[in-house]
């Protein structure tokens, strides 16, 4: 997670997979996180960007495997999602925040 202090805010991002996750996350940090634009799941394990200035605060986003994987059971999902944060937090980087994405086309959540 490059240089990462106490003041930095560590935001996970999670959801279906196909709901833009990726995409959303190298637009507003301007990395270059591989996408796909099929209808497989492309994101297989959790990355964190390096971090990145948002109105003068450092802000690292952190990309998660999707629920509804083309690979992976939503268990398998939840367990990356739980040992990144688990080691994250062991190095004392927290949480600050969460943004759930779902697709466009799902009529309910």
């Amino acid at each position: 997670m490059g240089q990462v202090d106490a003041e930095t805010a560590t935001i996970a991002v999670m959801g279906a997979t196909g709901g833009g996750k990726t995409t959303f996350i190298n637009l507003v940090s301007g990395s270059s996180l591989k996408t796909s634009d099929g209808l497989r799941s492309c994101t297989e394990t959790v990355a964190a960007t390096d971090p990145f200035l948002i109105d003068g605060r450092k802000v690292v986003l952190v990309d998660t495997p999707g629920f509804d994987d083309t690979t992976k059971t939503d268990s398998d999902v939840l367990k990356l999602i739980a040992q990144f944060l688990t080691s994250s937090y062991q190095s004392g980087h927290k949480l600050t925040g969460l943004l759930f994405f779902h697709r466009i086309s799902d009529f309910r959540m």
